[in-house]
């Protein structure tokens, strides 16, 4: 089975020196994503973590792989949370002991992910991070777990057909 790209998740951080949810002019707030995320989807599905540096040299990629393709855009969440501010899961043994590092390179495993455990993905990581998700079609990544997402403020996007859906609008 060939690995291709099946969404894409730009992310960044909610904190007091991050321009998430700081709104500098008007009622709206800055979006400046510092990671992106890309699922590669094939015999196994692997989320390829990416800083965004502005320096013009390369920076490190990191993966998170998930144990299953069940709730793959939480499994995402909750790697970037653990890779970038694993503080967040200190109160949250559940979402910590998901978590494991990935033997001899730098990423992380994740452990089988069900619904009720990626509602609780979201909402603990929506205080912390602020992203959008962009899904295409032949994703595994289910209408359902986009609906969690974006109840829990994620902005939600999926291709079909040519065209872009926003499915947050709603929300």
């Amino acid at each position: 089975m060939p690995t291709e790209v099946t969404a894409s998740l730009m992310i960044g951080p909610i904190t007091a020196d991050s321009y998430h949810g700081t709104a500098t002019w008007g009622s709206g707030k800055w979006f400046c994503p510092s990671h992106t995320l890309l699922l590669m989807e094939g015999s196994r599905p692997s989320w390829v973590v990416q800083p965004i540096q502005f320096t013009g040299r390369p920076a490190p990629a990191f993966r998170i792989d998930p144990s299953s393709r069940e709730h793959l855009l939480a499994a995402g969440v909750l790697g970037y949370v653990a890779l970038t501010a694993p503080h967040a899961l200190d109160l949250t043994p559940r979402l910590q002991g998901t978590v494991a590092q990935a033997s001899g390179d730098k990423g992380l495993r994740i452990g089988r992910i069900n619904r009720d455990l990626a509602a609780d993905v979201f909402t603990v990581c929506e205080e912390f991070v602020d992203g959008v998700v962009t899904v295409m079609p032949g994703s595994t990544i289910t209408a359902e777990e986009l609906d969690i997402a974006a109840c829990h403020g994620l902005r939600v996007a999926a291709a079909a057909n040519g065209r872009s859906v926003d499915l947050s609008a709603s929300k």
